[in-house]
């Protein structure tokens, strides 16, 4: 169900469109009960937010490039670019 939206996980939990906002976002002051019937309805249903919206919205893309001028089979193989790399996507999700 891809054009699933907010809207329509409310009405199938029983909660508000702001309870469902909320427990997506993890908000830990939703109640425990709200949060697992909505996480029952987005699994049943298969939802996955729209990232392209989420963007618009936060003015974010989440996006991190990365330019190496290295051969790309030599980078692959290098212990210090794989270390590089994997610490710079640790800092980046922080």
């Amino acid at each position: 169900m891809a054009d699933l939206k907010q809207a329509e996980i409310a009405k199938l939990a029983g909660v508000s469109q702001a309870t469902v906002s909320r427990v997506l976002k993890g908000d830990p002051q939703v109640n425990m009960e709200m949060r697992e019937r909505v996480l029952a309805v987005v699994q049943q249903l298969g939802y996955v937010p729209d990232a392209r919206a989420q963007s618009l919205r936060s003015q974010r893309t989440r996006l991190l490039g990365l330019v190496i001028h290295r051969d790309p089979d030599a980078l692959a193989g290098d212990p210090f670019f794989s270390a590089l790399i994997a610490m710079i996507v640790a800092q980046a999700g922080r």
